[in-house]
């Protein structure tokens, strides 16, 4: 939303907690909505695109949202959603399961999320009326951060080229990436 605005283009948001509209709009100078889209009172097609990244998995009722985004958007519009591919998020869970890793009580009400698969997203996309829907591997960010090494930043890498790899010679079927982006496409009028 940032970066469409610096370029130029005409920018509008939600985001639940007040406090993070409110710092979104001194970022962007875009209007702002505090709460769920799938609560936002907007015209119906009033949208050419809408992104959603990474949190899917924390939509209590994620076909309500799916709804509401179709509704949103212009005949012809694009839904973007980046999410995290359902095997690693299971692998994670049976790694901390493996390490007894507890999560701390202060924490459980974070706790609540749900997975996806790359058919599934195709499926709930399609159901929710949107049509020429895919799924690809999301790029992976390989640049280092604070915890991060060069050898991570590398290793990053290399399973970017592979899952791009392995995605391009299946003919755009095998989605290996740890991450997901699923596009659906709102009919033409």
């Amino acid at each position: 939303m940032e970066a469409r605005a610096r370029a130029g283009g005409k920018v509008e948001g939600v985001d639940p907690p007040a406090l993070a509209a409110a710092a979104a709009r001194r970022r962007t100078g875009g209007t702002v909505h505090a709460g769920l889209l799938e609560d936002l009172q907007r015209p119906q097609a009033a949208y050419d695109a809408i992104t959603f990244f990474d949190a899917l998995r924390t939509v209590p009722d994620p076909m309500r949202f799916l709804l509401a985004a179709r509704r949103l958007l212009r005949p012809g519009g694009m839904l973007v959603l980046r999410e995290v591919h359902r095997k690693v998020e299971m692998g994670r869970e049976r790694w901390r399961a493996l390490r007894h890793a507890q999560v701390q009580p202060s924490c459980r009400a974070f706790e609540y999320r749900q997975v996806f698969s790359p058919r599934r997203l195709r499926f709930a996309l399609g159901r929710a009326g949107l049509t020429q829907a895919w799924v690809e591997p999301s790029p992976i960010f390989s640049e280092p951060d604070a915890k991060d090494s060069l050898a991570g930043s590398l290793l990053k890498r290399s399973l970017g080229a592979v899952s791009a790899s392995a995605y391009a010679l299946s003919r755009h079927r095998l989605v290996l990436g740890p991450n997901l982006l699923a596009f659906g496409k709102a009919p033409a009028a």
